[in-house]
């Protein structure tokens, strides 16, 4: 096997010196960052005494709701890049707990709108100063210019990973019937 096959990456702009371990690292720490910022999520959902994704939710709707667009199902699915499903589990969930409410969607009775109860505005207003203080620890290194470029990045990668994540299922199945 020569060096070149045994690369995890086939595009130059990835590879330097003919290695791809500055690639290999950028990923581990991107993994690494994920895995901490989902346990930030769940602090801040465990201050609020919620699990972190009903935190994620709670915290999208009222953004969301702030641009005065209505908040349905599939819409805050689509925001978080979760299943309407789980969307719709999540928020009954929340709804039991008095800090999410539905109304029907005027327009197409089959969806409903979801929007904080004033309980839920409370709970979301309470944890933002220690959000507001992790947030800016995390983010310290970027300057105005960076996080333009980080955000616009993050959401082309997003795109990239579901695609990927389609083709590693193809290879799955194929690879599955070969070994039949």
């Amino acid at each position: 096997m020569t060096a070149k096959s045994r690369l995890t990456i086939s595009r130059p702009e990835l590879i330097e010196n003919g290695s791809d371990a500055a690639f290999r690292q950028l990923v581990q720490d991107m993994l690494s960052m994920s895995v901490r910022l989902q346990a930030m999520r769940d602090k801040f959902g465990a201050i609020a005494g919620i699990s972190g994704p009903q935190y994620s939710m709670m915290i999208a709707i009222a953004h969301l709701r702030r641009n005065g667009d209505p908040v349905t199902v599939g819409g805050l699915g689509e925001h978080l890049h979760v299943s309407g499903t789980f969307v719709t589990a999540e928020s009954k969930k929340l709804e039991r707990a008095g800090l999410v409410q539905k109304n029907v969607n005027p327009a197409d009775r089959r969806s409903v709108f979801l929007s904080l109860t004033a309980k839920g505005d409370a709970l979301i207003d309470g944890v933002r100063d220690t959000v507001r203080t992790a947030n800016d620890e995390i983010f310290r290194a970027l300057s105005a210019e960076d996080f333009i470029c980080l955000r616009r990045i993050m959401a082309d990668m997003v795109g990239a990973l579901d695609d990927a994540l389609n083709i590693t299922e193809k290879s799955r199945h194929l690879m599955k019937s070969v070994a039949s």
